[in-house]
């Protein structure tokens, strides 16, 4: 049982991995999508060192500054694996920052349009702590990270 709700977590969040990857292909930012040569692209699952450990997170991008940004959709049904998840990336960044200082961090998430409780906000409590929220539902939050994210992959 616990193998299938890992299974159902990353296809959850592949789902809107899938969607940010769309979003950066389309800007023709993403390096491994890009048609035209961009100065400081958005690399997937690059390796990044922290402190303790190398992580991968799902998306980095470099501009003389180290951006981080990793995907949690909150539209999952087990509490459980959202806490799990949401610790799991507040580690990660805290270990990045402690390793590279001026990094930046940043949670991507999808909302749930009812609140379940104590879970979503210990999720974002624990995210907001250690990244900047981004909530890739809301239009005018996505379009300026996109922006941000395109801005910086051109920029001399």
């Amino acid at each position: 049982m616990q193998a299938f709700e890992l299974t159902e977590e990353e296809d959850v969040t592949r789902g809107l991995g899938s969607e940010i990857s769309r979003a950066l292909t389309d800007l023709d930012i993403l390096s491994d999508t890009a048609k035209l040569v961009v100065r400081h692209p958005v690399k997937r699952d690059a390796s990044i060192k922290g402190r303790h450990v190398v992580h991968r997170p799902s998306f980095s991008q470099r501009n003389s500054i180290l951006y981080v940004f990793e995907a949690i959709d909150f539209t999952m049904k087990r509490p459980k694996l959202i806490r799990e998840r949401a610790g799991w990336m507040a580690y990660m960044f805290a270990d990045i920052k402690q390793e590279e200082e001026t990094a930046q961090t940043y949670s991507l998430f999808r909302p749930i349009q009812e609140d379940p409780g104590s879970t979503l906000e210990y999720a974002k409590k624990m995210l907001g702590g250690e990244s900047a929220l981004v909530n890739w539902a809301d239009d005018n939050e996505r379009n300026q990270f996109l922006n941000q994210r395109q801005r910086l992959a051109t920029a001399l």
